[in-house]
């Protein structure tokens, strides 16, 4: 590059040709950059369809996911539906088995108030 005005050649065809061939680099400099800023764009154009298909994708994971967890809730409900039924029946056993020791207590009640009237009175 030039650095100072006294390094300039006199003639002026020569500064002509110079000025020629700064301005075609110029030019070929500013085509290069317009293809970079069309690459760019088109680089970006790119990557926003990719973010929109992950964004996509990942709805769509969201959504399998909870259909998964969804389908072995009711799964697994099914079962420990059928464990509270079974666990309801064994609640009712041990509620039967106080009423039965109830009307046991009260059976022998009353029968040992039929063998104290016995015992009071023979004839009964």
């Amino acid at each position: 590059m030039i650095e100072t005005l006294d390094s300039l050649p006199n003639d002026p065809d020569v500064l002509q040709k110079m000025v020629l061939q700064s301005r075609k680099m110029y030019l070929q400099s500013q085509k290069q950059l317009s293809l970079k800023d069309q690459q760019l764009l088109d680089l970006n154009k790119v990557l926003a369809s990719k973010e929109a298909s992950i964004k996509a994708r990942d709805e769509t994971i969201e959504q399998l996911m909870e259909q998964l967890a969804l389908l072995r809730n009711k799964r697994f409900q099914s079962q420990s539906e059928q464990l509270k039924h079974i666990q309801g029946q064994l609640f009712d056993e041990a509620e039967l088995e106080a009423e039965i020791r109830e009307v046991e207590e009260a059976l022998a009640k009353i029968q040992v108030t039929d063998a104290d009237k016995i015992k009071k009175d023979p004839m009964v």
